[in-house]
């Protein structure tokens, strides 16, 4: 049986977080930032979508955010590509003591050609920063993430062409097995 995803409704940017859900990861953090700034009918979506690994969804649920779409179980691989296709940014809150790896979460942003935002954590900051790959913001700083956010929003949609395609251009050169 193949699973459904809930989809937000077209007509606003989507923001899409991708991969199991932890509190390492920011979700929490990212929710909350989405709740208190980006509330009302015109604001962006973001869609969390994910293995709720660490039973985050009904905490993120309480707080009744209008542009909150969660998916909360493992994706089939086949329905990846749908969803980058469907999504305008990825989005990689991490906070400042995750100590794990983005490779895979990174690579699937840049090969789908989707502008990835990202915290300036492990080497994903390191990507964005100095490699100049993706936009990035301070962990777990608030102000710098909605500033952040409201940038990529009114940049018009080819400001970042050229950032994208030296981002997927990295990747393409870098296999599964180099990640």
């Amino acid at each position: 049986k193949e699973e459904s995803i809930v989809v937000p409704n077209t007509g606003k940017k989507i923001f899409l977080l991708f991969g199991n859900m932890r509190k390492d990861k920011g979700h929490l953090f990212l929710a909350l930032i989405w709740k208190k700034f980006f509330n009302s009918p015109k604001d962006p979506y973001l869609w969390i979508v994910g293995n709720d690994e660490e039973k985050l969804s009904n905490q993120i649920y309480s707080y009744k955010a209008r542009n909150i779409i969660v998916h909360n179980s493992y994706i089939p691989l086949k329905l990846i590509d749908c969803i980058y296709q469907k999504c305008d940014y990825a989005i990689l809150p991490y906070l400042s003591f995750y100590s794990g790896g983005s490779g895979p979460l990174m690579k699937g942003a840049f090969t789908h050609s989707k502008l990835a935002i990202v915290s300036n954590v492990s080497e994903m900051g390191r990507l964005a920063k100095e490699e100049k790959l993706a936009e990035y913001f301070e962990s777990e700083d608030q102000d710098s993430l909605v500033s952040c956010i409201k940038r990529v929003l009114n940049n018009k949609e080819d400001f970042y062409l050229e950032k994208i395609k030296r981002a997927k251009k990295y990747a393409n050169k870098r296999d599964w097995s180099n990640l």
